[in-house]
């Protein structure tokens, strides 16, 4: 084999050691006839989402020889990441609560459904809510944006071309939505426009903190605001 046709197989290799993260909840979803347990959703956030990290790390030093550094491919700041990340964080919040308005008109979002024991779990004990906000890391950081940015340097070198770089921010955007079915329709059309804008962000800027600040404040609001209205009596569990 070639040098070339070996660089594309490992290439290829590190992209199938690396998706199965977005299996889990799907999986998990469906042999439980739709709903999560406490146990799971922090099973998921610290086992799974955990291991998914040190699993890319491990393949981006040892199994590609490429440093941590090579996750953002343009320079910047420590500062002026977190600012971009609280913008992009904002407007996609913002998005986010539109997009959700306009099609809960024609069809319901199931996210609450699928997740209430968490919820009760949340609500009916006060500590547990502010340790939940440590756990929602891991999800930005493992399951999401380190995935994402991992996914999309593989399938870049392994389609170079312009077409081909913004093929992989389709596929990695209808992939992610794939590991949101258990919203409903809802929440998987959003997850498509939130991983299409996230890996949009990253073709043209290349930088991994801001998405990750951006998917904290993102699911930090979505589960406050949720267990506010929980509270309220407006979402009834």
């Amino acid at each position: 084999m070639s040098a070339k046709g070996q660089s594309m197989w490992k290439e290829w290799l590190a992209l199938f050691f690396a998706l199965p993260i977005y299996l889990f909840p799907v999986l998990r979803y469906l042999s439980t006839g739709g709903a999560f347990s406490l146990h799971d959703m922090f099973i998921y956030t610290g086992a799974i989402c955990g291991a998914e990290i040190i699993v890319i790390l491990l393949l981006q030093r040892f199994w590609l020889k490429e440093k941590f550094a090579a996750f953002n491919l343009e320079p910047a700041t420590f500062w002026k990441d977190l600012l971009v990340g609280i913008l992009l964080g904002v407007v996609t919040l913002v998005l986010s609560v539109v997009t959700r308005n306009i099609l809960a008109q024609w069809m319901e979002n199931e996210t609450v459904g699928s997740m209430k024991d968490l919820f009760e779990g949340l609500r009916s004990n006060p500590a547990l809510r502010i340790w939940w906000l440590g756990p929602l890391l891991l999800i930005g950081v493992g399951q999401e944006e380190l995935t994402r940015a991992f996914t999309l340097n593989r399938l870049w070198k392994i389609l170079p071309s312009k077409t081909g770089r913004w093929a992989a921010v389709l596929v990695s955007a209808l992939v992610f939505a794939f590991a949101h079915v258990f919203e409903g329709a809802t929440g998987v059309i959003w997850a498509a426009i939130y991983g299409g804008i996230m890996a949009a962000y990253y073709l043209r800027y290349g930088r991994l903190a801001p998405m990750i600040v951006a998917h904290y404040i993102n699911n930090a609001f979505n589960f406050i605001a949720i267990l506010a209205l929980i509270e309220q009596g407006i979402i009834t569990l």
